[in-house]
């Protein structure tokens, strides 16, 4: 079965290809899908999802292999402060109803590759219900 949304988000995956990648910051397809547990020359069952990232500017393609982009490590990198953890942890539920409004707002005016890593991370977590 080939690597799936579902999965792991793009923020794991990323996380998961840096821990592969080699020297000059480049993993392979193989390297990728050994470290996922497919066993050898299971390339194919990864690299549509590879490719979906390179799609969206999280990874670049060269000859060898994927790299991290810029954008691919701030979705890597990004994090909430503590403070601001806590304030959407405890957010009622008009205030909820309040921040998605805001976040659906980033969503519709962002980039084609900022609203595909939002609504991805929004499926992914949907999908645990």
């Amino acid at each position: 079965m080939p690597l799936r949304n579902v999965d792991y988000t793009d923020r794991e995956l990323l996380l998961l290809i840096e821990d592969n990648a080699d020297a000059d910051g480049v993993t392979t397809a193989d390297d990728l899908a050994m470290a996922l547990g497919y066993g050898e020359a299971a390339a194919h069952k990864v690299t549509s999802r590879l490719a979906w990232m390179t799609r969206y500017g999280f990874l670049a393609r060269n000859g060898a292999g994927w790299l991290i982009t810029p954008e691919g490590r701030e979705v890597m990198s990004g994090q909430l402060t503590p403070a601001l953890d806590a304030r959407l942890q405890g957010a009622s539920v008009g205030q909820r109803v309040l921040m998605m409004r805001a976040i659906s707002a980033g969503y519709v005016n962002g980039t084609p590759a900022q609203a595909a890593a939002v609504r991805r991370e929004w499926l992914h977590q949907a999908a645990k219900r």
